[in-house]
């Protein structure tokens, strides 16, 4: 895995697969090898992160959430915590490509001058059902499909009770996940459970070893809560030793998580990613497929405990007539202000925490745009390489000059130019 996406709150997710050998998201947990999405730009996004993008307005949260998958059909399950009863419906998955694009770091490195010249469908109508508490504990609150997605709504009174109903409705879950289930359901929260539906056309899609693979239509969650919030904890289900969260967080102001630390990326934590890029290809401008886990692991370092990264803090608007669509500030379009934060993380399983987000203390924007020079470490690396070759390129005029009577004070010029201009690179 190496380095997503991907804001009324829209919180976007590229969920990753998790099996029943075990796997997870970023806000939900799913059954099966986990797989996601891969992005490339600016900073290229792990083929394995975690992605969301969370949108937050007026006290109200819309969750988008999009899955990749590969596996059988009958063993995909994806569980969904959320604080308050939600309301689910189909989304596009343009909203997180649009603000990760728009706060995806760029670097600019500048090369020794010496070099200089020489050298990127609609969903079915939702079904109500009886909400009687049934023997289990679980009560369903609504079913509905979205294409190839059934979806139930529900609320457990126990999580014992509730991995019961998700066997009896053939949602495959680990028994792992029961001391997790029984946190959310202490603090009332519902579940969205999604499997995918046997007689879609996207399960029978599926190859000789009754295998299906692809991206999963893109839901879009909505419920009120008092502070933005990013369901984690259930993460810990995933076997992964080390998960990649990439979670962009838009609202009026710049957001800072409270069970976090967080800091900004810094010129320094990208040097040390891209140093090592240029000193081996020597590109003036290296901007396109980093990896910036490196430079994110770096970041994690100067603080004292497990916390996020800060990547960018953009301005951008809310559509004014297509909210929560966002659109660049300034643009014809534009309505109210938003702040875009862009948090990256590595994480391990007991580091996961679910986060909730309040007005940061430093509201100063960030702009994700890292210039480097060329700086003496660098520059000695390489200018000493160069000298190198041009004090060898004089002692060959040297040599030449001896055979070449004619020529010999022409040789002997360019031989003493080639020499001192070595010796001064060196």
């Amino acid at each position: 895995m190496r380095l997503f996406s991907k804001y009324s709150l829209a919180l976007l997710i590229t969920a990753t697969a998790i099996s029943a050998n075990e796997a997870v998201l970023a806000d939900g947990c799913m059954l099966l090898p986990r797989i996601s999405i891969s992005y490339t730009g600016k900073a290229r996004v792990s083929s394995d992160a975690q992605q969301a993008l969370l949108m937050w307005q007026g006290g109200n949260e819309t969750l988008h959430v999009k899955s990749s998958y590969r596996g059988p059909a009958t063993d995909f399950a994806w569980v969904i915590p959320v604080p308050g009863r939600p309301t689910v419906e189909r989304s596009s998955w343009d909203l997180f490509e649009q603000a990760e694009k728009a706060t995806r770091p760029q670097v600019t490195v500048e090369k020794a001058e010496v070099f200089r010249g020489l050298n990127i469908g609609c969903s079915a109508p939702a079904t109500k059902v009886d909400t009687e508490t049934l023997p289990t504990g679980v009560r369903e609150i609504e079913t509905l499909a979205i294409r190839e997605l059934h979806i139930d709504i529900v609320q457990a009174s126990s999580s014992g009770g509730f991995l019961r109903w998700l066997d009896n409705h053939q949602y495959v879950v680990t028994a792992r996940a029961k001391p997790i289930f029984q946190e959310y359901i202490d603090k009332g929260f519902y579940f969205i459970v999604t499997k995918i539906d046997k007689s879609s056309a996207w399960a029978r899609r599926k190859d000789v070893t009754e295998t299906v693979s692809g991206g999963l239509t893109p839901l879009a969650i909505s419920f009120a809560t008092e502070r933005p919030f990013y369901p984690l904890t259930i993460s810990a289900i995933s076997s992964a030793s080390e998960n990649e969260l990439l979670l962009l967080c838009a609202a009026r102001e710049r957001l800072e998580p409270v069970e976090y630390t967080s800091t900004d990326l810094s010129i320094e934590d990208v040097e040390d990613t891209i140093g090592p890029i240029v000193r081996k290809t020597g590109n003036a401008l290296v901007s396109t497929a980093l990896d910036f886990a490196p430079a994110i692991k770096a970041a994690q370092g100067r603080m004292a405990e497990p916390g996020l990264v800060v990547e960018s803090a953009i301005e951008m608007a809310w559509h004014s007539k297509a909210a929560p669509k966002l659109v660049r500030k300034g643009s014809r379009t534009a309505g109210e202000s938003v702040r875009v934060t862009r948090f990256h993380a590595f994480l391990k399983p007991q580091q996961m925490r679910d986060i909730t987000f309040v007005r940061a203390e430093q509201q100063q924007l960030l702009g994700g745009r890292f210039h480097i020079p060329l700086r003496s470490r660098y520059k000695a690396h390489l200018g000493t390489n160069v000298s190198a070759w041009i004090m060898l390129l004089g002692l060959c005029s040297a040599t030449a000059s001896r055979r070449k009577a004619r020529r010999r004070g022409r040789f002997q010029t360019l031989a003493l130019g080639l020499l001192l201009l070595g010796m001064v690179l060196a």
